[in-house]
């Protein structure tokens, strides 16, 4: 999420999310964002047009198989303490998922 961008961001309700697979219900991304979980969706399949990235890649598999990842809200936040709460969600992700880094 680019912070710069979002306007009136003291104001904002700040919604930590993951998107997990279809198939196996894991999850693979966590993200943060302002807007509703559907049109952060949205946006996420709209993106993966754009090779480039595991992620992308990975929606872009699902569609292909009239599959999308299902988007799960994990926490509200707000401006001043999103970014700690990221940072936990994603040390844990990477814990169960055994990711040294």
């Amino acid at each position: 999420m680019d912070i710069n961008k979002v306007k009136n961001k003291e104001n904002r309700v700040f919604k930590i999310y993951c998107l997990k697979d279809p198939f196996t219900l894991k999850i693979k991304y966590i993200g943060v964002t302002v807007s509703s979980l559907n049109q952060r969706l949205s946006q996420h399949i709209y993106d993966s047009k754009n090779n480039g990235t595991y992620k992308r890649n990975w929606i872009k598999n699902l569609i292909s198989q009239n599959k999308k990842p299902i988007i799960c809200l994990l926490e509200y936040c707000n401006y001043k303490n999103w970014e700690q709460k990221d940072i936990n969600y994603w040390r844990g992700f990477k814990e169960l998922n055994n990711d040294p880094e």
